[in-house]
This record gives C-alpha cells, structure tokens and sequence, in this order.
C-alpha cells in the first residue's frame, strides 16, 4: 500500500483541492477510461487503493467464513469513511437508529450500498 500511501503525500503537496482528493479515493477507478494516459490518471487510479484498505482475515475461507467477512469488509469501509470524510460516526446505526444524531440504521445501509460489488452478496 505504499503507492497509495505516496499518492496521499502528492496530492498534500500539490495542496490538491479536498473534494477532488475525496473523489479520486472512492470513484478514482470511474474518472479513467482505459489505460491512464496521464500521471493525473494514474494517482486517480492508486487512489483507489483507499478502498482496499482495512481489516483482512486470511482464514474466513477455511472455516466458510467468507460471508461474514465480506460483511465485516462492508461495515468497516462504511464506518471508516464516514468518520474520515462526513465527520460521523455511523458505528452505532449499524445496529440502530442512532441515539444522539439523525441517523437510522437504513442510513448505515444505504451507505454501505455505495460499496457493494455488483454481484456480490
């Protein structure tokens, strides 16, 4: 992850405008079309790599496990980016409406629906 890590430091030094950093790490892999022509286009591409990051289990396929993990993948990507980028956590609406701000449990859902795989379960 040490590309993603570099893109990170490039786009600090650039002073890259905030909305197009959020951008390039959760659609990054949407702004090209093909094979990057640019160095522009490949950060967009590395930053992606935001979405690969987290929590791994390399034994769920052992113990048919992989459902659960894919779960656990989905809430973690959900609640990191909320708390990185919305300045929320949605932890909490996971499992229900959350007792303090105006977030439901379909929030959390509805959110972590932007990240499923097409195909996937």
């Amino acid at each position: 992850m040490w590309k993603y890590r570099d893109y990170v430091i490039r786009s600090f030094n650039a002073d890259k405008p905030f909305d197009r950093f959020v951008l390039e790490q959760l659609a990054g892999d949407e702004l090209v079309a093909g094979v990057p022509q640019s160095e522009a286009e490949r950060d967009a591409l590395l930053a992606t790599g935001y979405l690969r990051l987290g929590q791994w289990d390399s034994t769920a396929a052992i113990f048919q496990e992989e459902a659960r993990l894919q779960a656990e993948l989905q809430a973690d990507l959900t609640n990191t980016t909320a708390a990185a980028f919305l300045g929320l956590t949605m932890s909490c609406c996971q499992c229900h409406d959350h007792k303090y701000d105006p977030l439901t449990q379909a929030d959390h859902y509805r959110m972590r629906a932007f990240f499923c795989v097409a195909g996937a379960d």
